[in-house]
């Protein structure tokens, strides 16, 4: 009897002792597999993530295969998922010509995740972090970048000018800035380079085209265009009334005091000058006020007035790129234009203003989809992805555009609201293509046409998409 205890408990011991074998070797095999390949990782990174390119229906599908419409291409989103080798990342950009990248900004609460899907069904392969996966943006996160600090810092230093150049600016904080975007500028290219390997995406002359959306990047244009000199730039813009009625109200909350030199370590409200820096002249207009009066006055007022500011910021430095010496024609300087300014009520349209935005947005980024593709994509959007509008019903399309010009309901309900926006930001209204409510024409206008021949030529140009279905 004591015999078989013994041998029963020697066998207990052994199958014991072999699975801690086992696990050991587990722990120890992982350990010299991450110390093997620790030495080759870039020490600026986190281990990077990696993912398929993934194509998206309006129902969120994640499968590979074309938008059923024939006229439509593969939507291409690149999505940072599971975890890479370093020995890949490492030789991700090797024999890959990148174009430089085409960005999607403007204010929060703007729609800018609508122009970001047309570039998607465009060819543009689209960078997208897990962690705002819902907002289809990427951020900083992984390389220790945070944009916050560094736009309200800027605006202290700015006085709010979008238009500045770095030179501008305090050399001490050009170079800590640049040395802040640096890893994370290379961390987007080797995503961008390992999306471009996986699915040997180019175009007809051999270069990946790809892109991401940020919208608080409408305040670092100039900053961007130093790490990438040929960067597009989407500009989407929504109605400022519709603005600043809406529920996001975080440009108000992170910006506005930054504006006005409040909360600032040195500003160019109160600074003359340092040892090597001049501040740029502080934007005065007649209607001109301190914080305090800004503070006055009602919410709605205060974000349309922030709108204002930041939106017609960024038009002013797109004109002024614009306006550089050239030897090109007018054409063909728009075509190479660093900046296109898009309403997303224009790309929303039921008119031919919403089929010319989606060709002015193919053109920018030399898209080789036809009119029937650009078509397509157009009603594919319209049909099955409006934004931040998807939750509101299942009438997508109807519940967005019932978002557009809902401000024109103050008419009736608060004149007085309606005709005290209008007094603060009437100039940049006319100035975005807006149209005050005073005026007996259409809601919105456009400068928008397909031909400089003849720029009053009426184009049937829903009716033409519809012949391609």
């Amino acid at each position: 009897m004591k015999g078989n205890q013994r041998k029963n408990h020697r066998n207990r011991h052994r199958r014991s002792s072999r699975l801690v074998t086992f696990f050991l070797g587990l722990c120890v095999g992982g350990a010299l597999s991450y110390f093997w390949t620790l030495g080759d990782r870039p020490k600026s990174f986190l281990p990077l993530p990696n993912a398929d390119v993934l194509v998206r229906t309006g129902s969120e599908e994640l499968i590979d295969r074309r938008v059923r419409n024939k006229h439509t291409r593969p939507i291409k989103i690149h999505l940072f998922g599971s975890s890479i080798r370093s020995r890949r990342f490492r030789s991700a950009c090797e024999n890959i010509k990148l174009s430089d990248p085409v960005v999607v900004v403007g204010s929060d609460g703007s729609g800018t995740r609508v122009p970001t899907k047309v570039l998607a069904n465009l060819g543009v392969t689209i960078l997208v972090e897990p962690a705002v996966e819902s907002q289809m943006d990427v951020d900083g996160t992984r390389v220790d970048l945070h944009f916050t600090p560094i736009i309200q810092e800027l605006m202290c230093l700015t006085g709010g000018r979008l238009d500045y150049e770095l030179n501008a600016l305090p050399l001490e904080f050009s170079r800590r800035v640049l040395e802040m975007f640096e890893p994370w500028v290379r961390y987007l290219r080797n995503e961008a380079c390992i999306a471009a390997n996986r699915d040997n995406l180019r175009d007809a002359l051999g270069t990946f085209r790809w892109g991401f959306k940020k919208p608080d990047l409408m305040n670092l244009i100039p900053i961007l265009r130093h790490f990438w000199p040929d960067l597009k730039v989407v500009h989407n813009i929504r109605d400022g009334r519709d603005m600043a009625l809406s529920k996001n109200d975080a440009a108000l909350t992170k910006y506005a005091a930054q504006f006005f030199g409040v909360n600032c370590l040195r500003s160019a409200h109160t600074l003359e000058s340092l040892d090597d820096w001049a501040p740029l002249p502080v934007p005065t207009t007649p209607s001109q006020i301190t914080y305090k009066q800004f503070l006055d006055l009602p919410k709605p007022v205060r974000m349309a007035r922030l709108w204002a500011t930041q939106n017609l910021g960024v038009e002013r430095l797109r004109r002024s790129l614009a306006s550089q010496p050239s030897n090109m024609d007018n054409r063909a300087q728009e075509k190479m234009s660093s900046v296109l300014l898009l309403r997303i009520e224009d790309l929303n349209s039921d008119s031919d203003v919403s089929v010319m935005s989606y060709a002015k947005l193919s053109e920018f980024v030399a898209s080789p989809s036809t009119f029937c593709e650009i078509c397509g994509i157009r009603h594919s959007i319209r049909s099955n992805f409006m934004g931040s509008h998807d939750s509101q019903s299942d009438a997508k399309h109807g519940a967005a555009m019932s978002q557009y010009g809902k401000w024109s309901r103050l008419v009736d309900d608060n004149i007085e609201l309606l005709r005290e926006l209008e007094s603060h930001v009437r100039t940049s209204l006319t100035f975005l293509g807006y149209r005050p409510h005073t005026d007996p024409s259409s809601l919105y206008s456009t400068q928008s046409t397909l031909s400089d021949d003849n720029p009053e030529r009426s184009y049937d140009l829903v009716r033409l998409c519809r012949s391609c279905v």
